[in-house]
């Protein structure tokens, strides 16, 4: 009768144990705070990286301006962000930064103990959405206050709250925004691209693609 009392016990521990609910929040290196979401076996952060710094507290370089943007084109390394348009007072609490492939590459951009996705982790979260042609929708924040009409098939049932922050073309201008989310992963193609996933106001889909390094995207970090 004793062993079966704390045979029942020790079951009761392990249950709550496992389904201890994961932190809401995280904090990264200069204190911006973000939701966070489990979506699966994965946990997600529900907003984009906004951060200035790498999580050793290095400064990321803040490139302004299309023409010094366009001249890291090519080059090897060299990790740098923006803000859409340069206007940090619009776009930072709300679409996060753009940062090149080479500041994803340096393993420092997310909080520790988190990392900017691979390529099959994003395959994980769209596969249990029930594949690319939905899960874009499933998603996507609602409504037409940042997305452009029709925004179709948006839900965000998962809480992810995609929300389309364009992107800074590696030839420098900004284009996009409230048309496209676009969000990189940490998965090279080649020396000179790495793969992405993006979002469209007008298809459920998430769509797979390559791209230069030197492109500017967003960025959301999931759990280790």
């Amino acid at each position: 009768m004793q062993n079966k009392k704390i045979t029942l016990i020790l079951t009761t521990i392990m249950c709550l144990t496992l389904s201890r609910p994961h932190a809401q929040t995280v904090k990264d290196v200069e204190g911006n705070i973000y939701p966070v979401v489990t979506i699966g076996t994965q946990v997600w952060m529900a907003e984009n990286l906004r951060t200035t710094k790498f999580n050793d507290g290095t400064p990321i370089p803040l490139i302004k301006g299309e023409s010094d943007w366009a001249v890291l084109h090519g080059q090897l390394n060299k990790p740098a962000f923006s803000w859409y348009n340069d206007d940090a007072k619009i776009d930072k609490g709300v679409y996060g930064g753009l940062y090149n492939w080479w500041a994803v590459k340096s393993n420092k951009l997310c909080p520790k103990d988190w990392h900017v996705p691979k390529d099959d982790e994003w395959a994980v979260l769209t596969n249990f959405l029930g594949g690319d042609t939905i899960a874009g929708g499933k998603l996507k924040a609602t409504g037409n206050a940042h997305w452009l009409d029709p925004n179709t098939g948006a839900t965000n049932e998962t809480k992810f709250n995609a929300l389309p922050g364009g992107y800074h073309s590696f030839l420098g201008p900004y284009l996009y925004k409230g048309a496209v989310s676009y969000f990189w992963t940490s998965t090279e193609y080649d020396l000179h691209n790495s793969y992405f996933r993006l979002l469209y106001s007008d298809y459920t889909n998430v769509l797979r693609n390559f791209l230069y390094n030197t492109s500017g995207f967003c960025v959301r970090c999931v759990q280790d």
